[in-house]
């Protein structure tokens, strides 16, 4: 082989096998889209470029590892909200969700969208960096008390297995969870709150990912058994997230660890990730259309679904639920109507007391501080078009949602809610036990995730409101049960130490 070829094949597979944080792949893949969309529209492009290069920068005005990965969750959900979907809404403006507003869009309009979602990304960053900076980064060594979660294994399975039991059961007899389930009884829906999938998730992740080599063989069992129940436990509802939460789990897990990972690997687990996702897209519809909990109806559904579907429609379904840019894009057409009806109401909806007292509705069980809907409501009334009657909760994206809140003042609410992201994440810093520290972080991740992609502030505070007070409550009982189960050992060691 020709010297010179050799040495460019050596360096092209050192570059394959040489790991990177994730994310520098995140901002290859910027750049690459940037490109992309020169190609289609300078305008488009050139806001793409943008924010790759604003991205770019500002990962480099953090020096800690544990922020920088944090701003990149942030980052990572405002691409997927409004700059992924474009990759199909420019070539297809016709597939512009929202047909009860419009049939369809235009470049122009996206391109509005896109710009002003590049402006409240200035203001959301400032302020989560504006907060980070300000406060002395202050690193807490891990304690002793690591071990919690391996010592209390017993007691921690059996309220995650009588809890997901709970859960389970009411999906299954009562229907409590179903989505768009219209025969739904919500009177015990309140039970749903004492656990979250999210939260049985991360922490059989933990067992999984940091403990495994410790556990014998029948802990080990329940931890597998456990994942694939909560698992189940999700797919049943029809939500398209039962692959995708644990998936997170892994990929916040990379993320705080900045773990780095080669190219090849970070192929491979891409193309294994975008298989997954599509195969959850189609494999909840089926749930969700079939009418029936059988495995062969649901099979039967899914199978129709792919045989009717293609890349151009998968991707579209796919892009479309993160719903910011279509958001942003009906904001501005129901904005321009003549009739300010609907305007209004979701000015009203999004204002800082109906956000506040819905929130507390969904903190408080059985108790209604207002009977107004909330936005969730309104947006699949106004933007869907569902009826009155269907149980069903839209989404608009956080920017849409700043915007009906407060109109041209709309960096306010941007720089409050990114340092409200920082402090949380300063006080997660602080945490003594690193198992904790880890499971807040994805807390705070999958919050910021969520608030970005549904704008929902009245549900995403809400349940990351409960499910922070019910982790403590069970920490602090937990330990309790800890505390005493000790005693007699103490008391033991104690009289054997007087006794020599």
């Amino acid at each position: 082989m020709n010297p010179e070829k050799k040495g460019q094949l050596n360096r092209e597979i050192i570059l394959f096998m040489t790991a990177y944080p994730l994310r520098y792949y995140f901002l290859a893949v910027m750049l690459a889209v940037s490109a992309y969309f020169l190609y289609l529209n300078t305008e488009t492009g050139a806001i793409y470029f943008l924010f790759f290069l604003f991205s770019a920068l500002t990962l480099n005005f953090l020096k800690s590892n544990f922020y920088k990965g944090i701003y990149f969750v942030m980052l990572f959900s405002i691409a997927m909200a409004y700059f992924a979907r474009p990759l199909v809404l420019v070539n297809h403006p016709e597939l512009f969700q929202y047909k009860k507003i419009a049939s369809t869009t235009d470049i122009n309009t996206i391109n509005e969208a896109l710009r002003y979602a590049l402006l409240c990304t200035f203001f959301l960053a400032a302020g989560f960096i504006l907060v980070v900076k300000s406060v002395p980064d202050k690193i807490v060594s891990s304690t002793g008390s690591n071990n919690f979660m391996l010592r209390n294994f017993s007691i921690i399975n059996i309220i995650l297995i009588f809890l997901s039991s709970i859960r389970l059961a009411l999906a299954l007899y009562a229907n409590v969870g179903i989505k768009g389930e219209a025969s739904e009884d919500t009177s015990f829906a309140f039970m749903l709150r004492l656990s979250s999938p999210e939260m049985s998730f991360i922490i059989y992740y933990v067992y999984l990912s940091r403990y495994w080599a410790r556990l014998n063989m029948r802990k080990r069992v329940i931890v597998l058994a456990m994942i694939g129940l909560t698992t189940f436990s999700v797919f049943i509802t029809g939500s398209k997230a039962f692959l995708a939460i644990f998936g997170l789990c892994i990929f916040f897990s990379f993320i705080y660890r900045n773990r780095k990972i080669k190219l090849y690997t970070f192929s491979m687990f891409s193309v294994i990730g975008t298989l997954l996702i599509a195969f959850s897209f189609v494999m909840a519809a089926a749930v969700k259309f079939s009418g029936s909990n059988e495995a062969g109806a649901i099979i039967a559904k899914a199978q129709t679904i792919v045989n009717a579907g293609s890349i151009l429609t998968i991707s579209d379904d796919i892009t479309k639920r993160m719903v910011g840019l279509d958001g942003q894009i009906g904001s501005y057409i129901i904005s321009d109507q003549a009739n300010p009806k609907i305007k209004n109401a979701l000015e009203e909806s999004f204002s800082t007391k109906e956000v506040l007292l819905h929130t507390l509705n969904n903190v408080v069980p059985k108790v209604d501080f207002t009977n107004k809907p909330g936005s969730a409501k309104l947006a699949s009334l106004y933007f869907d078009g569902f009826a009155a009657d269907k149980l069903h909760a839209g989404a608009i994206g956080l920017f849409a949602g700043i915007f009906f809140m407060s109109g041209s003042y709309f960096f306010l609410p941007l720089l409050i809610i990114g340092a409200l992201i920082a402090l949380f994440f300063i006080y997660t810093r602080r945490m003594k036990n690193d198992d904790f520290r880890f499971i807040l972080f994805f807390m705070g991740c999958y919050f910021t995730l969520r608030l970005v992609l549904s704008g929902n502030f009245d549900i995403i505070l809400g349940e990351l409101i409960t499910q922070i007070i019910l982790l403590f409550f069970y920490i602090k009982f937990i330990s309790l049960i800890d505390i005493r189960h000790n005693i007699p050992v103490r008391k033991k060691m104690a009289a054997n130490a007087n006794t020599l």
